[in-house]
């Protein structure tokens, strides 16, 4: 099936293609609905029916969605553990892996507290923006 063709009617062909897409990728209905910044019921309609047309805005979602590929995978809760599992590529690091999964165990615990998220979230951006900026100052460095 060709993606790039899709203009937003919902077919038989792309019922199955988000169908087949979200279980290749081991999804429920409520990740491949999050990933594709609906709501579940709308994903479902998609998959299932009645829906006909999406909404335009829509349309890039859906293409994504149905782009991916194994490189990818979902922030996933793993409730043994307790904490959450970022895996946004099987070929980062596996110290950034750890790291990742460190913060979003910090955003999950703050999240119930709005000013302690939003402290934390101002300090991560903060944070992010001077690894960028050494980043980028080692890189030039090394460059010459």
């Amino acid at each position: 099936m060709d993606v790039k063709l899709f203009t937003g009617e919902i077919t038989l062909e792309i019922r199955n293609a988000l169908k087949n897409k979200r279980i290749k990728l081991g999804l429920n209905y409520s990740s491949a609905a999050n990933f594709c910044q609906v709501d579940v019921s709308t994903y479902r309609k998609w998959e299932r029916g009645p829906t006909k047309q999406c909404e335009m805005n829509k349309i890039l979602r859906i293409k994504k969605f149905l782009n991916l590929d194994k490189k990818y995978t979902f922030v996933k809760y793993d409730s043994k553990e307790n904490c959450y599992q970022a895996r946004i590529s099987c070929e980062l690091p596996e110290i950034l892996n750890y790291e990742l999964d460190q913060l979003l165990n910090i955003i999950h615990i703050s999240y119930r507290y709005d000013d302690f998220f939003k402290k934390q979230i101002v300090l991560l951006h903060k944070f992010i923006e001077d690894q960028i900026d050494e980043f980028v100052l080692q890189y030039n460095d090394d460059q010459k």
